[in-house]
């Protein structure tokens, strides 16, 4: 078996092995799958010993490899906010859904209907809507601020939720390209 090697120089400079550097020991050596010379200007020699990649080449392979990759740590800083932004959400969320609940099983007065803003020339539909909203609006001011800021917890929440999701798809995107980018 025989190892392709070509030999360059630069401007000045003294000749320098390009692919690989071999040293040289009592029979030792492998073929390296697609190496070959530029330029198809190659010289054969026999295998005669061990041998490593050439560091210049070492450099460019590793640095195909060595891009930033998602790791578990980031991961669990981005759950790490989903977790801290969704407090607000999910105790925001419990406090109106009790509200719906209350304002939904709740029997009106006159006075009620009256605080709603009913009158009674308008349709009961009309009136049944004023009395809901009225409602859950003074239960809502009376659960200590809980859903007073619902809106923008909720859309904290989802965007911590977004970002959590695409960091996980991200790590399974590139696991599922590292085990093919390292196994071939």
């Amino acid at each position: 078996m025989k190892l392709s090697l070509w030999k360059a120089s630069g401007a000045g400079a003294a000749t320098a092995l390009l692919a690989v550097s071999v040293a040289f020991a009592a029979g030792i050596g492998t073929a390296i799958p697609g190496i070959h010379a530029p330029g198809g200007g190659a010289t054969s020699a026999p295998l005669k010993g061990a041998m490593r990649l050439n560091p210049a080449m070492q450099g460019s392979i590793v640095a195909g490899y060595a891009r930033r990759w998602m790791t578990i740590g980031e991961i669990d800083r981005k759950e790490s906010e989903f977790k801290n932004a969704t407090g607000g959400y999910e105790s925001g969320l419990k406090h109106r859904l009790r509200a719906v609940q209350e304002c939904s099983a709740k029997s009106y007065s006159v006075q009620d209907q009256m605080a709603a803003g009913c009158s009674g020339s308008e349709p009961l539909s009309q009136c049944m809507d004023k009395l809901y909203q009225h409602c859950l609006a003074t239960t809502i001011q009376h659960d200590g601020g809980a859903t007073q800021n619902f809106p923008q917890s909720a859309a904290a929440a989802a965007a911590r939720a977004r970002a959590l999701s695409e960091a996980l798809i991200r790590y399974a995107t590139e696991a599922e390209h590292n085990a093919k980018r390292f196994v071939q």
